[in-house]
């Protein structure tokens, strides 16, 4: 990888990490502030997703500094990730929640960076994703998840994370489905009574 696609990529993950602060608020402001945010955000991306077309001009910036060159969509994955995280608000005890936020975040985030670096080894299954990439979601996520949720948990739900992004080829549609899956996990992992 050209080291010019590589920072653009260090930059566009980097805005995706910081979204992991969306954790911050839920635990320190509570969900009615992370939802607003949330909702926000969700507007603000639709906003630059519906209207990039007709004022590429106005976007420029934010485009060529953290869009991917093959993105067809712009801002697509913001929208989608921004839907994942209302969805997983609405959808799932409070308890996990900020954890099913880190491990989106973090996860997919070091899962990209060290793949594009270092994933030689593809996946059997996925062609397009890595060993290494793979393992990096499942250790990031695992180690931020667990500062707040606990240590089985935290490794279910990275787990849970890994699999699914490693299962997935669109780019974007991993920010919906891994929030969802992974809290879904967490969520019958704590009803069962086996975590």
């Amino acid at each position: 990888m050209e080291e010019f696609e590589f920072t653009r990529e260090l930059k566009r993950q980097s805005v995706h990490i910081s979204g992991s602060l969306l954790a911050a608020v839920y635990i320190l402001m509570g969900e009615s502030y992370a939802l607003a945010l949330s909702m926000l955000g969700l507007i603000t991306t639709m906003f630059i997703y519906l209207s990039y077309r007709k004022n590429r001009h106005v976007f420029r910036f934010l485009i060529t500094s953290l869009e991917r060159n093959m993105e067809k969509s712009v801002a697509r994955g913001a929208v989608f990730y921004f839907s994942g995280i209302i969805l997983t608000i609405l959808l799932f005890p409070p308890y996990i929640i900020p954890a099913v936020i880190i491990i989106t975040t973090f996860g997919d985030a070091f899962s990209t960076l060290v793949g594009l670096k270092f994933g030689s080894i593809k996946l059997p299954y996925n062609r397009i994703k890595s060993v290494q990439g793979s393992l990096a979601f499942l250790v990031s996520a695992f180690l931020a998840s667990s500062l707040v949720i606990p240590t089985e948990l935290a490794f279910a739900g990275s787990l849970t994370g890994a699999l699914v992004e490693s299962l997935i080829n669109r780019r974007d549609e991993d920010n919906i489905l891994v929030p969802l899956f992974t809290g879904l996990t967490l969520k019958l992992l704590l009803c069962s009574g086996i975590l």
